[in-house]
């Protein structure tokens, strides 16, 4: 009897621990997605809300034209933002963006982005462009990096797309 007690204790403990640390997983697995609980949850309208999660600066004059974000297993946000053509070299001067943005053939330009493709977002259209893929980012709590397309084929304003993955 006092076997099958010393048994029935081990066991217990040992499914105990494995859902508390299981608990604890959970727990810190939300806690590094921080940015995008919540709050963000839903499509965002504000240029300024993107500078809270990404950290990159827009124009007071920048125009969201379409956004989306996920906190899921692999929490990103997309945006569509139109800016006037005169704000382009500001903002691809501002620290964060670390002077990558070029005339270089990116990951968005070649239309891979299934979260773009699924909102109509045709980027392998665009002539004349700026781009940088994977851009480190740390105002994120964890490891981030962002994917921008800069549409310059209008002469007077231009459209930036942007792949954010937290």
């Amino acid at each position: 009897m006092l076997f099958k007690r010393k048994s029935f204790n081990r066991v217990l403990f040992g499914t105990s621990l494995f859902l508390i640390s299981t608990l604890c997983c959970i727990f810190l697995y939300r806690l590094s997605t921080k940015t995008f609980n919540g709050t963000f949850q839903h499509p965002i309208n504000n240029v300024k809300e993107i500078t809270q999660i990404t950290g990159i600066d827009f124009p007071n004059n920048a125009v969201i034209l379409d956004s989306k974000t996920s906190d899921g297993f692999s929490p990103y946000l997309i945006a569509k933002i139109k800016m006037p053509r005169t704000e382009v070299n500001k903002f691809i001067e501002q620290p964060t963006l670390h002077g990558l943005l070029s005339r270089t053939q990116s990951y968005l330009h070649e239309g891979k982005v299934i979260e773009m493709q699924q909102r109509g977002w045709k980027l392998g259209h665009i002539h004349h462009y700026l781009a940088a893929d994977n851009i480190p980012l740390s105002k994120s709590y964890n490891t981030a990096g962002a994917w921008i397309i800069i549409d310059l084929d209008n002469p007077h304003t231009v459209i930036l797309y942007l792949y954010f993955q937290g």
